[in-house]
C-alpha cells in the first residue's frame, strides 16, 4: 500500500488483514476506498501503487507477465523481441494490458 493508503487505514481506524508479505486483499482495499470516499467526497485517494494476482497456481505467472508488460522496454524473455511501439507503456500508460501481455 502507498503511504496515503497506510495513512487512511490509521486515520479511519479500519481493521485490515495483511498477508505474510504485507499485501492487502481486494476486499480490504475496496473497504478502504469506500470509507475514504464516504468521508471525503472531494478527493480521489491513491491507496495502492499496483495490484497483484493471488490465490491460484497461475498468479505468479500473471504477475510476472504484467511486470514485463509494464517495464520501460518490454521484451519477450525468450526471444528478446520488443512489443510494438504503440503498445509500450510510455505510449499507453496502464491501458491495453491484456494485449501487451498476449
Amino acid at each position: 500500500m502507498l503511504d496515503e493508503g497506510e495513512w487512511l487505514v490509521t486515520e479511519l481506524d479500519l481493521p485490515v488483514d495483511r498477508m505474510e508479505d504485507g499485501l492487502v486483499s481486494l476486499q480490504d482495499l475496496r473497504k478502504i476506498q469506500r470509507e475514504a470516499s464516504r468521508k471525503s467526497q472531494w478527493k480521489r485517494w491513491e491507496v495502492v501503487a499496483e495490484q497483484a494476482w493471488m490465490g491460484d497456481t497461475e498468479s505468479e505467472m500473471f504477475n510476472k507477465l504484467e511486470s514485463i508488460a509494464m517495464s520501460d522496454t518490454p521484451r519477450n524473455p525468450v526471444l528478446g523481441r520488443c512489443i510494438s511501439r504503440p503498445l509500450e507503456p510510455s505510449a499507453v500508460q496502464g491501458e491495453f494490458m491484456t494485449r501487451r501481455v498476449n
